[in-house]
Order: structure tokens, then C-alpha cells, then sequence
């Protein structure tokens, strides 16, 4: 049975992270007019559940520009992990998923300037979805495996930046 929605910094999602046992995928996309204004803003529900009952599932709300300070937070962790780890397997896995992320979420134009329609709202929300979902996978899927010591440096400033996707309120 499942120990409720984590805190932050709490006891089952970094474990769990760090056991890969964590799984996120986007499950419905939600377009809505902020203020009554004429921008169209997408919030993307990503559903976040545990493969081994660590925590139950529960879901976040995300805009795309959380996404990219996702990516910001990852490429962060690497440089500094650069800097200060001397294990150069760490090293290289960190770089490579900040890497990864980043040119998956960076490749996809920042803002749109003048009218959208909301057809084309709804394509750029489609491929940003899927690009949401590759960087998730990569990120909790195929992240840092074998490098379980949740208390060496490399290993828990990554993941803080990962909990703190996944655990902090809508943005």
C-alpha cells in the first residue's frame, strides 16, 4: 500500500528515484486564457507514479517553461558536479542526461510572438508533449543507473533538482 503524495526532500521520492522506481508520463493537456487575456497558455498534467508502491500515484500541473528550467536545473547539477565529483562514471552520466534533456527541450522554439490559432496551439502542444515525455523518460528511466549511494554529492544534487520538478507546485 502506497505512503501517500511525497514532500519534498521527504522519504519516499528520493529513495525511489534513486532506485528507479519511479515512473512520469504527460496524461492530458489542458489550454486555458490566462486573465481573460489573448495569450493561450498549456498546462501539461503529467501523472507520476511509483513502480513499487513507494508512494502513491498523484499528478502536477506544468507549462513547458517548467520544462525548461527542468533542463536549466540538470545542466546546473553537471557543471557543478563537474567540478566537484573525482568519480568519472557519475561525471559522465550526469553530463549526458543534462545533455540530453536540454537539447530535447531546447530545440523547441521559446515564445511565439503575435496570434496563434488555437489548432496550431493544440499541434505545438502535441509535440511538446512528446518531447515532455522522452526527457521524463531519460531522466527517471535511464538516469545515473548504477550509481545507487544516495548520499554522494553527485547523486543527491541531481535528484533534488528532479524532486523539486516533481514535487513543487504548478509553475
Amino acid at each position: 500500500m502506497g505512503m501517500g503524495v511525497p514532500e519534498e526532500g521527504g522519504v519516499a521520492l528520493c529513495p525511489a528515484l534513486v532506485a528507479r522506481s519511479v515512473s512520469a508520463a504527460v496524461v492530458d493537456v489542458d489550454h486555458c486564457r490566462p486573465h481573460f487575456g489573448v495569450s493561450l497558455e498549456t498546462d501539461y498534467i503529467i501523472e507520476v507514479r511509483s513502480t513499487s508502491a513507494e508512494f502513491d500515484t498523484f499528478r502536477i500541473s506544468k507549462t513547458y517553461s517548467a520544462v525548461r528550467t527542468l533542463a536549466s536545473d540538470l545542466r546546473r547539477a553537471a557543471k557543478l558536479v563537474r567540478s566537484t565529483e573525482t568519480d568519472g562514471s557519475a561525471v559522465s552520466g550526469v553530463t549526458r542526461i543534462a545533455q540530453s534533456v536540454s537539447v530535447l527541450v531546447d530545440k523547441e522554439a521559446g515564445r511565439h510572438l503575435g496570434r496563434v490559432s488555437y489548432s496550431y496551439a493544440k499541434f505545438l502542444a502535441k509535440q511538446r508533449r512528446s518531447i515532455i515525455d522522452i526527457a521524463l523518460c531519460e531522466v527517471l528511466e535511464h538516469g545515473l543507473a548504477g550509481h545507487a549511494g544516495r548520499d554522494r554529492p553527485v547523486v543527491r544534487t541531481f535528484f533534488r533538482a528532479v524532486e523539486s520538478f516533481l514535487l513543487k507546485g504548478s509553475t
